[in-house]
Protein backbone atom coordinates (compact mmCIF):
# COMPACT_ATOMS: atom_id res chain seq x y z
CA UNK A 1 0.00 0.00 0.00
CA UNK A 2 1.47 3.35 -0.97
CA UNK A 3 1.78 6.14 1.41
CA UNK A 4 -0.73 9.09 1.46
CA UNK A 5 1.75 11.46 2.57
CA UNK A 6 4.10 11.02 0.13
CA UNK A 7 2.26 11.18 -2.67
CA UNK A 8 0.62 14.15 -1.24
CA UNK A 9 4.06 15.91 -0.95
CA UNK A 10 5.04 14.45 -4.09
CA UNK A 11 2.48 16.97 -5.78
CA UNK A 12 3.63 20.14 -4.02
CA UNK A 13 4.95 22.43 -5.93
CA UNK A 14 8.64 23.10 -6.87
CA UNK A 15 9.96 25.83 -6.12
CA UNK A 16 12.18 28.69 -8.33
CA UNK A 17 15.73 29.53 -7.09
CA UNK A 18 14.57 33.10 -6.75
CA UNK A 19 11.69 32.00 -4.30
CA UNK A 20 13.81 29.78 -2.51
CA UNK A 21 16.29 33.11 -2.04
CA UNK A 22 13.04 34.86 -0.91
CA UNK A 23 11.78 32.58 1.59
CA UNK A 24 15.28 31.80 3.16
CA UNK A 25 15.59 35.71 3.68
CA UNK A 26 11.90 36.34 4.88
CA UNK A 27 13.18 33.25 7.68
CA UNK A 28 16.15 35.19 8.51
CA UNK A 29 14.37 38.79 8.47
CA UNK A 30 11.69 36.59 10.94
CA UNK A 31 14.69 35.51 12.88
CA UNK A 32 16.38 38.57 13.97
CA UNK A 33 13.63 40.17 14.32
CA UNK A 34 12.55 37.97 17.69
CA UNK A 35 15.75 37.84 18.69
CA UNK A 36 15.32 41.16 18.53
CA UNK A 37 12.41 42.17 20.17
CA UNK A 38 13.43 39.55 23.19
CA UNK A 39 16.40 41.83 23.72
CA UNK A 40 14.18 45.00 23.53
CA UNK A 41 12.12 43.56 25.79
CA UNK A 42 14.42 41.92 28.24
CA UNK A 43 17.06 45.37 28.38
CA UNK A 44 12.96 47.07 29.21
CA UNK A 45 12.31 44.86 32.23
CA UNK A 46 16.35 45.92 33.55
CA UNK A 47 16.00 49.07 32.84
CA UNK A 48 12.33 49.27 34.66
CA UNK A 49 14.22 47.06 37.63
CA UNK A 50 16.75 50.17 37.47
CA UNK A 51 14.68 53.35 37.20
CA UNK A 52 12.31 51.63 39.71
CA UNK A 53 13.30 50.76 42.48
CA UNK A 54 12.16 49.13 45.85
CA UNK A 55 12.35 51.95 48.41
CA UNK A 56 12.83 51.37 52.12
CA UNK A 57 9.57 52.65 52.88
CA UNK A 58 8.13 52.50 56.29
CA UNK A 59 6.70 49.08 56.52
CA UNK A 60 6.16 46.92 59.26
CA UNK A 61 9.12 44.07 59.72
CA UNK A 62 11.14 45.70 57.15
CA UNK A 63 14.45 44.25 57.66
CA UNK A 64 17.53 46.34 56.37
CA UNK A 65 20.54 44.95 54.42
CA UNK A 66 23.50 44.71 56.10
CA UNK A 67 25.46 46.61 53.64
CA UNK A 68 24.95 48.68 50.58
CA UNK A 69 27.06 49.69 47.35
CA UNK A 70 25.95 52.73 46.86
CA UNK A 71 24.70 54.14 43.29
CA UNK A 72 23.69 57.72 42.04
CA UNK A 73 23.54 58.91 38.12
CA UNK A 74 26.63 60.25 36.50
CA UNK A 75 27.28 62.71 33.78
CA UNK A 76 29.40 61.63 30.92
CA UNK A 77 31.97 63.29 28.45
CA UNK A 78 33.49 64.94 31.42
CA UNK A 79 36.83 63.91 33.28
CA UNK A 80 37.08 62.92 36.18
CA UNK A 81 33.14 61.60 35.63
CA UNK A 82 30.84 63.65 38.23
CA UNK A 83 27.63 62.85 39.55
CA UNK A 84 24.53 64.65 38.25
CA UNK A 85 22.94 67.42 39.59
CA UNK A 86 20.12 69.50 40.31
CA UNK A 87 18.69 72.59 41.31
CA UNK A 88 14.88 72.95 42.12
CA UNK A 89 16.15 75.89 44.27
CA UNK A 90 17.84 78.35 42.57
CA UNK A 91 21.08 78.95 43.96
CA UNK A 92 21.30 75.33 46.12
CA UNK A 93 22.60 72.44 43.62
CA UNK A 94 22.75 69.21 44.98
CA UNK A 95 23.21 65.48 43.66
CA UNK A 96 20.54 64.11 41.76
CA UNK A 97 19.92 60.88 43.57
CA UNK A 98 22.09 58.90 45.92
CA UNK A 99 20.82 55.07 46.84
CA UNK A 100 21.81 52.03 47.61
CA UNK A 101 21.49 48.61 46.26
CA UNK A 102 21.87 45.56 48.48
CA UNK A 103 23.21 41.70 46.82
CA UNK A 104 19.76 41.20 45.54
CA UNK A 105 19.40 44.45 43.47
CA UNK A 106 16.97 46.00 45.72
CA UNK A 107 17.27 49.76 45.80
CA UNK A 108 16.85 52.13 48.79
CA UNK A 109 16.71 55.96 48.80
CA UNK A 110 19.16 56.94 50.81
CA UNK A 111 19.94 60.79 52.35
CA UNK A 112 23.47 62.10 53.49
CA UNK A 113 24.61 63.47 57.10
CA UNK A 114 27.63 64.88 56.25
CA UNK A 115 27.22 67.72 53.20
CA UNK A 116 30.65 68.94 53.15
CA UNK A 117 31.94 65.18 52.52
CA UNK A 118 31.60 63.92 48.84
CA UNK A 119 28.45 61.38 47.65
CA UNK A 120 30.39 58.42 44.89
CA UNK A 121 29.06 55.41 43.70
CA UNK A 122 29.97 51.80 44.04
CA UNK A 123 31.54 52.90 48.02
CA UNK A 124 30.40 49.99 50.52
CA UNK A 125 27.97 50.89 53.63
CA UNK A 126 27.68 48.85 56.24
CA UNK A 127 24.94 49.62 58.51
CA UNK A 128 25.19 50.49 62.42
CA UNK A 129 24.55 48.06 64.84
CA UNK A 130 21.76 50.14 66.48
CA UNK A 131 19.06 52.27 65.56
CA UNK A 132 20.00 55.94 66.58
CA UNK A 133 19.12 57.31 69.36
CA UNK A 134 17.59 60.73 67.94
CA UNK A 135 14.07 60.03 67.59
CA UNK A 136 13.19 63.25 66.45
CA UNK A 137 15.09 62.12 63.05
CA UNK A 138 13.26 59.07 62.44
CA UNK A 139 9.73 60.99 62.95
CA UNK A 140 11.65 63.20 60.09
CA UNK A 141 12.20 60.40 57.99
CA UNK A 142 8.49 58.98 58.38
CA UNK A 143 7.34 62.49 57.12
CA UNK A 144 9.27 62.85 53.71
CA UNK A 145 9.96 60.82 50.40
CA UNK A 146 9.67 57.81 50.06
CA UNK A 147 7.72 57.11 53.28
CA UNK A 148 5.08 59.60 53.13
CA UNK A 149 3.31 59.14 50.02
CA UNK A 150 1.59 62.91 50.56
CA UNK A 151 4.87 64.38 50.81
CA UNK A 152 4.94 66.81 48.09
CA UNK A 153 1.77 65.33 46.40
CA UNK A 154 2.12 66.35 42.19
CA UNK A 155 5.72 66.55 42.21
CA UNK A 156 8.59 64.62 40.98
CA UNK A 157 10.04 61.61 42.95
CA UNK A 158 13.49 63.82 41.97
CA UNK A 159 11.71 67.02 43.47
CA UNK A 160 10.39 65.10 46.69
CA UNK A 161 14.37 63.55 47.38
CA UNK A 162 15.70 67.38 46.81
CA UNK A 163 13.48 68.46 49.41
CA UNK A 164 13.95 65.50 51.87
CA UNK A 165 17.77 66.25 51.66
CA UNK A 166 17.51 70.05 52.11
CA UNK A 167 14.90 69.17 55.12
CA UNK A 168 17.46 66.25 57.10
CA UNK A 169 20.22 69.41 56.95
CA UNK A 170 17.73 71.93 58.25
CA UNK A 171 16.56 70.21 60.51
CA UNK A 172 20.36 68.53 61.50
CA UNK A 173 21.25 72.27 61.99
CA UNK A 174 18.71 73.52 64.01
CA UNK A 175 19.53 70.44 66.10
CA UNK A 176 22.88 71.65 66.64
CA UNK A 177 21.23 75.07 68.11
CA UNK A 178 22.73 77.02 64.68
CA UNK A 179 20.38 80.02 63.94
CA UNK A 180 19.38 80.54 60.24
CA UNK A 181 21.43 83.53 59.53
CA UNK A 182 24.95 81.88 61.42
CA UNK A 183 27.42 80.39 59.53
CA UNK A 184 29.82 78.21 61.61
CA UNK A 185 33.24 77.17 60.41
CA UNK A 186 35.84 74.50 61.56
CA UNK A 187 38.42 72.87 61.14
CA UNK A 188 38.40 69.32 59.99
CA UNK A 189 40.39 67.55 57.58
CA UNK A 190 38.17 68.13 54.07
CA UNK A 191 36.24 71.45 53.82
CA UNK A 192 35.07 74.22 51.21
CA UNK A 193 36.71 76.86 49.69
CA UNK A 194 34.68 79.39 50.83
CA UNK A 195 35.10 78.25 54.57
CA UNK A 196 38.47 78.32 53.59
CA UNK A 197 38.26 81.69 52.54
CA UNK A 198 36.49 82.86 56.01
CA UNK A 199 39.81 82.02 58.09
CA UNK A 200 42.23 84.54 59.04
CA UNK A 201 45.64 85.63 57.01
CA UNK A 202 47.02 83.72 60.52
CA UNK A 203 45.36 80.43 59.32
CA UNK A 204 45.47 80.34 55.65
CA UNK A 205 47.25 77.12 55.61
CA UNK A 206 44.44 74.99 57.59
CA UNK A 207 41.60 73.68 55.90
CA UNK A 208 38.31 74.49 56.65
CA UNK A 209 34.94 73.68 56.14
CA UNK A 210 31.46 74.55 57.39
CA UNK A 211 29.90 72.87 60.86
CA UNK A 212 26.26 73.87 59.41
CA UNK A 213 24.68 71.64 56.94
CA UNK A 214 23.14 74.31 54.96
CA UNK A 215 24.37 78.38 54.71
CA UNK A 216 22.78 81.10 56.23
CA UNK A 217 22.33 82.34 52.36
CA UNK A 218 20.62 79.14 51.58
CA UNK A 219 18.54 79.08 54.10
CA UNK A 220 17.22 82.73 53.25
CA UNK A 221 16.64 80.70 49.63
CA UNK A 222 14.65 78.32 51.32
CA UNK A 223 12.20 79.95 53.45
CA UNK A 224 11.45 82.41 49.84
CA UNK A 225 10.72 78.79 48.15
CA UNK A 226 7.80 77.38 47.71
CA UNK A 227 8.49 74.70 49.59
CA UNK A 228 9.09 76.39 52.92
CA UNK A 229 6.38 75.49 54.61
CA UNK A 230 6.26 71.86 54.41
CA UNK A 231 9.97 71.82 55.49
CA UNK A 232 9.37 74.21 58.50
CA UNK A 233 6.61 72.26 59.67
CA UNK A 234 8.11 68.96 59.41
CA UNK A 235 11.43 70.39 61.47
CA UNK A 236 9.54 72.11 63.86
CA UNK A 237 7.75 68.88 64.66
CA UNK A 238 10.27 66.74 64.24
CA UNK A 239 12.31 68.81 66.95
CA UNK A 240 8.83 68.48 69.22
CA UNK A 241 9.06 64.71 68.80
CA UNK A 242 9.15 62.85 71.86
CA UNK A 243 8.49 58.93 71.75
CA UNK A 244 5.87 57.54 73.38
CA UNK A 245 5.97 54.53 76.27
CA UNK A 246 4.09 51.61 75.42
CA UNK A 247 2.52 49.05 77.88
CA UNK A 248 -0.54 46.54 78.06
CA UNK A 249 -2.22 46.37 81.41
CA UNK A 250 -5.44 44.66 82.62
CA UNK A 251 -7.19 45.30 85.89
CA UNK A 252 -7.61 41.76 87.06
CA UNK A 253 -9.59 42.96 90.33
CA UNK A 254 -12.09 43.81 88.51
CA UNK A 255 -12.74 40.35 86.55
CA UNK A 256 -15.67 38.11 88.07
CA UNK A 257 -16.72 34.57 87.52
CA UNK A 258 -19.99 32.76 87.52
CA UNK A 259 -21.15 29.77 86.74
CA UNK A 260 -22.99 29.15 83.10
CA UNK A 261 -26.52 28.62 82.23
CA UNK A 262 -25.45 24.55 82.08
CA UNK A 263 -23.86 24.61 85.64
CA UNK A 264 -20.48 22.91 83.67
CA UNK A 265 -18.29 26.18 83.65
CA UNK A 266 -16.40 28.95 85.49
CA UNK A 267 -17.18 31.82 82.87
CA UNK A 268 -15.25 35.28 83.27
CA UNK A 269 -16.53 38.59 82.84
CA UNK A 270 -15.21 40.62 80.16
CA UNK A 271 -11.82 41.36 80.23
CA UNK A 272 -10.77 44.98 78.79
CA UNK A 273 -7.18 44.76 77.54
CA UNK A 274 -5.67 48.70 77.77
CA UNK A 275 -3.33 49.09 75.57
CA UNK A 276 -1.21 52.63 76.55
CA UNK A 277 0.25 54.01 73.36
CA UNK A 278 -0.32 54.02 69.70
CA UNK A 279 0.45 52.53 66.48
CA UNK A 280 -0.67 48.69 68.89
CA UNK A 281 -1.19 46.54 65.54
CA UNK A 282 -3.33 44.58 67.96
CA UNK A 283 -2.47 41.42 70.80
CA UNK A 284 -2.72 37.78 70.96
CA UNK A 285 -3.78 35.88 74.19
CA UNK A 286 -2.03 32.38 75.28
CA UNK A 287 -2.35 30.09 77.85
CA UNK A 288 -0.77 26.61 79.32
CA UNK A 289 -4.22 26.04 81.19
CA UNK A 290 -5.34 23.23 80.13
CA UNK A 291 -9.45 22.90 79.21
CA UNK A 292 -9.29 26.98 78.75
CA UNK A 293 -11.64 28.40 75.81
CA UNK A 294 -11.63 32.10 75.13
CA UNK A 295 -14.67 34.23 73.52
CA UNK A 296 -13.94 37.48 71.65
CA UNK A 297 -17.30 40.20 73.06
CA UNK A 298 -19.59 38.66 71.08
CA UNK A 299 -19.39 35.10 72.42
CA UNK A 300 -17.48 33.54 69.25
CA UNK A 301 -14.69 31.32 70.75
CA UNK A 302 -11.25 32.38 69.63
CA UNK A 303 -8.68 30.13 69.01
CA UNK A 304 -5.04 31.23 70.81
CA UNK A 305 -2.61 33.44 69.39
CA UNK A 306 -5.70 34.79 67.29
CA UNK A 307 -5.20 38.31 66.90
CA UNK A 308 -7.76 40.85 68.87
CA UNK A 309 -8.27 44.32 67.40
CA UNK A 310 -7.19 47.01 69.80
CA UNK A 311 -10.18 48.13 71.88
CA UNK A 312 -11.70 44.99 72.05
CA UNK A 313 -11.64 42.77 75.02
CA UNK A 314 -12.19 38.77 75.83
CA UNK A 315 -13.56 36.28 78.25
CA UNK A 316 -12.84 32.83 79.25
CA UNK A 317 -14.29 30.02 80.66
CA UNK A 318 -12.76 26.68 82.43
CA UNK A 319 -14.58 23.52 82.98
CA UNK A 320 -16.20 23.44 86.72
CA UNK A 321 -15.22 19.95 87.80
CA UNK A 322 -11.47 21.37 87.41
CA UNK A 323 -11.64 23.43 89.95
CA UNK A 324 -13.75 21.87 92.16
CA UNK A 325 -11.22 18.61 92.12
CA UNK A 326 -9.15 21.02 94.13
CA UNK A 327 -10.95 23.57 95.27
CA UNK A 328 -9.67 26.32 93.02
CA UNK A 329 -7.18 26.52 89.99
CA UNK A 330 -4.39 29.07 89.11
CA UNK A 331 -4.69 29.90 85.49
CA UNK A 332 -1.89 32.17 83.87
CA UNK A 333 -2.66 34.44 80.84
CA UNK A 334 -0.56 35.65 78.43
CA UNK A 335 -1.28 39.12 76.73
CA UNK A 336 1.57 39.77 73.59
CA UNK A 337 0.75 42.83 71.37
CA UNK A 338 3.24 44.45 68.91
CA UNK A 339 3.45 47.93 68.30
CA UNK A 340 5.38 49.90 65.52
CA UNK A 341 8.10 52.67 66.22
CA UNK A 342 10.08 54.42 63.61
CA UNK A 343 13.35 54.19 63.52
CA UNK A 344 16.28 55.31 61.99
CA UNK A 345 19.95 53.82 60.82
CA UNK A 346 22.81 55.15 59.74
CA UNK A 347 25.29 53.80 56.82
CA UNK A 348 28.98 54.03 57.58
CA UNK A 349 30.83 53.98 54.54
CA UNK A 350 34.16 52.28 53.98
CA UNK A 351 36.35 55.13 52.96
CA UNK A 352 35.77 58.05 56.08
CA UNK A 353 36.01 60.31 52.52
CA UNK A 354 32.32 59.56 51.67
CA UNK A 355 29.16 61.01 53.67
CA UNK A 356 27.55 58.77 55.80
CA UNK A 357 24.36 57.94 55.04
CA UNK A 358 20.61 57.60 56.54
CA UNK A 359 17.22 55.05 56.37
CA UNK A 360 14.40 54.96 57.82
CA UNK A 361 12.37 52.10 58.72
CA UNK A 362 9.64 51.21 60.57
CA UNK A 363 9.88 48.04 62.84
CA UNK A 364 7.62 45.99 65.14
CA UNK A 365 8.47 45.71 68.41
CA UNK A 366 6.82 43.52 71.45
CA UNK A 367 4.90 44.46 74.53
CA UNK A 368 3.40 41.77 77.39
CA UNK A 369 1.22 41.42 80.16
CA UNK A 370 0.99 38.16 82.33
CA UNK A 371 -1.97 37.97 83.84
CA UNK A 372 -2.37 35.45 87.00
CA UNK A 373 -5.53 34.56 88.03
CA UNK A 374 -6.99 32.46 90.75
CA UNK A 375 -10.41 30.77 90.63
CA UNK A 376 -11.87 29.60 93.47
CA UNK A 377 -14.80 27.36 93.27
CA UNK A 378 -17.55 29.57 94.22
CA UNK A 379 -19.78 28.50 97.34
CA UNK A 380 -23.44 29.03 98.52
CA UNK A 381 -24.47 28.91 102.18
CA UNK A 382 -27.37 27.14 104.06
CA UNK A 383 -29.94 28.46 106.85
CA UNK A 384 -30.83 26.04 109.08
CA UNK A 385 -34.33 26.40 111.28
CA UNK A 386 -35.17 23.80 113.69
CA UNK A 387 -38.81 24.57 114.77
CA UNK A 388 -41.83 23.39 116.57
CA UNK A 389 -44.03 21.58 114.80
CA UNK A 390 -47.08 22.65 116.26
CA UNK A 391 -46.18 26.66 116.39
CA UNK A 392 -44.04 26.96 113.69
CA UNK A 393 -40.93 28.61 116.50
CA UNK A 394 -37.43 28.21 116.86
CA UNK A 395 -36.53 25.49 118.89
CA UNK A 396 -33.46 25.67 121.01
CA UNK A 397 -31.44 22.77 122.63
CA UNK A 398 -31.92 19.78 119.45
CA UNK A 399 -28.64 18.39 118.66
CA UNK A 400 -27.84 18.60 114.69
CA UNK A 401 -25.38 17.39 112.22
CA UNK A 402 -24.67 17.72 108.63
CA UNK A 403 -22.58 15.42 106.29
CA UNK A 404 -22.02 15.82 102.34
CA UNK A 405 -22.39 13.31 99.75
CA UNK A 406 -19.60 11.35 101.36
CA UNK A 407 -21.00 10.89 104.92
CA UNK A 408 -18.17 13.61 105.97
CA UNK A 409 -19.34 16.16 108.92
CA UNK A 410 -19.28 19.51 107.62
CA UNK A 411 -20.80 21.05 110.73
CA UNK A 412 -22.44 20.23 114.04
CA UNK A 413 -24.21 22.43 116.42
CA UNK A 414 -26.98 22.75 118.96
CA UNK A 415 -29.80 25.21 118.37
CA UNK A 416 -30.81 28.14 119.94
CA UNK A 417 -33.90 30.57 119.19
CA UNK A 418 -32.78 32.05 116.17
CA UNK A 419 -31.87 29.74 112.45
CA UNK A 420 -28.26 28.38 111.86
CA UNK A 421 -26.09 29.74 109.00
CA UNK A 422 -23.92 28.01 107.40
CA UNK A 423 -21.09 30.22 104.80
CA UNK A 424 -19.51 29.58 102.10
CA UNK A 425 -20.30 25.74 102.02
CA UNK A 426 -19.39 24.45 98.47
CA UNK A 427 -21.77 23.43 96.02
CA UNK A 428 -23.20 19.37 96.47
CA UNK A 429 -26.07 17.41 98.01
CA UNK A 430 -25.82 17.27 101.89
CA UNK A 431 -27.43 15.39 104.88
CA UNK A 432 -29.09 17.54 107.66
CA UNK A 433 -29.55 14.49 111.13
CA UNK A 434 -30.67 15.29 114.35
CA UNK A 435 -28.84 13.48 117.36
CA UNK A 436 -30.63 14.60 120.56
CA UNK A 437 -33.80 15.97 120.58
CA UNK A 438 -35.06 19.45 122.46
CA UNK A 439 -36.22 18.08 126.12
CA UNK A 440 -40.09 17.32 125.93
CA UNK A 441 -39.94 16.81 121.83
CA UNK A 442 -39.95 13.63 120.05
CA UNK A 443 -36.41 13.08 118.22
CA UNK A 444 -36.77 13.18 114.50
CA UNK A 445 -36.45 9.50 112.85
CA UNK A 446 -35.98 10.97 109.45
CA UNK A 447 -33.06 12.95 107.74
CA UNK A 448 -33.33 15.92 105.54
CA UNK A 449 -31.21 16.04 102.21
CA UNK A 450 -30.88 19.42 100.97
CA UNK A 451 -29.04 20.93 97.79
CA UNK A 452 -26.80 23.61 98.10
CA UNK A 453 -25.90 26.01 94.92
CA UNK A 454 -23.05 28.09 94.30
CA UNK A 455 -24.16 31.91 94.90
CA UNK A 456 -27.62 31.08 95.96
CA UNK A 457 -28.70 30.35 99.95
CA UNK A 458 -30.76 27.49 100.98
CA UNK A 459 -33.13 26.93 103.48
CA UNK A 460 -33.49 23.75 104.98
CA UNK A 461 -36.53 23.53 108.41
CA UNK A 462 -36.65 20.54 110.59
CA UNK A 463 -39.36 19.76 112.81
CA UNK A 464 -40.20 18.41 116.04
CA UNK A 465 -43.67 17.56 117.63
CA UNK A 466 -43.78 17.86 121.34
CA UNK A 467 -44.22 14.58 123.70
CA UNK A 468 -47.96 13.86 124.64
CA UNK A 469 -48.43 13.46 128.89
CA UNK A 470 -50.56 10.20 129.01
CA UNK A 471 -52.35 10.99 132.74
CA UNK A 472 -51.41 8.67 135.23
CA UNK A 473 -54.23 8.23 137.78
CA UNK A 474 -52.97 5.77 140.13
CA UNK A 475 -50.54 8.34 141.39
CA UNK A 476 -53.47 10.85 142.00
CA UNK A 477 -55.31 8.90 144.80
CA UNK A 478 -54.65 9.84 148.12
CA UNK A 479 -53.37 7.96 150.83
CA UNK A 480 -56.47 7.94 153.48
CA UNK A 481 -58.70 6.78 150.59
CA UNK A 482 -56.70 3.43 150.67
CA UNK A 483 -56.76 3.73 154.47
CA UNK A 484 -60.38 4.08 154.65
CA UNK A 485 -61.22 1.74 151.84
CA UNK A 486 -59.02 -0.93 153.53
CA UNK A 487 -61.02 -0.23 156.89
CA UNK A 488 -64.09 -0.60 155.58
CA UNK A 489 -63.01 -3.54 154.15
CA UNK A 490 -61.65 -5.13 156.73
CA UNK A 491 -65.01 -3.71 158.72
CA UNK A 492 -67.40 -5.60 156.00
CA UNK A 493 -65.17 -8.71 156.72
CA UNK A 494 -65.76 -8.66 160.09
CA UNK A 495 -69.74 -8.44 160.24
CA UNK A 496 -69.52 -11.83 157.61
CA UNK A 497 -67.72 -13.45 160.38
CA UNK A 498 -70.20 -12.72 162.72
CA UNK A 499 -73.52 -13.19 160.67
CA UNK A 500 -72.08 -16.97 160.06
CA UNK A 501 -71.24 -17.75 164.13
CA UNK A 502 -75.06 -16.89 164.97
CA UNK A 503 -77.26 -19.86 164.98
CA UNK A 504 -80.15 -20.09 162.77
CA UNK A 505 -84.03 -20.08 164.11
CA UNK A 506 -85.62 -23.01 162.56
Amino acid sequence: MKNPTTKKNSKKKQLTTSEKIRQVDSSIKGTFLTAFLFIVLFAGVGVIQMISPSYAAEQPVESLPAQLTSKTEMVSGIYPEQPARVAYIDGISLVKRFYGVDNSGKAYDIYCLERWLVQMPNQTYKKSQEAMADKGMAYLLSQIYPNNDNFLAGQTADVKRYISQLTIWYYQDRKAGYADDQDICSVPEYASNDCKKAGSDAEADTTFYWSNSLRASEKTLIKNSQYWTTINQIVTDALAYREESHSINVNKDAIQYSLSEDGKYYESSLIPVQMNGSNYTGYQINSSTSNITFYNEQGVEIKQNTRIEVGQGFKFKIPKEAVKEKGSINVQIQISGTYTTRDAYMYIPDDSDNQKALIGVMQLNPSQAVLNLSIEEQTGSARISKTDATTGEELAGAHLLITDAYGKEVDSWVSTNEPHYIENIKDGTYTLTETIAPEGYATSTSSIEFTVEAGKTTEVEMQNVPNIDVPDTASTIPVYIYIVGAMAFLIGVGLIIIALKQPRHE
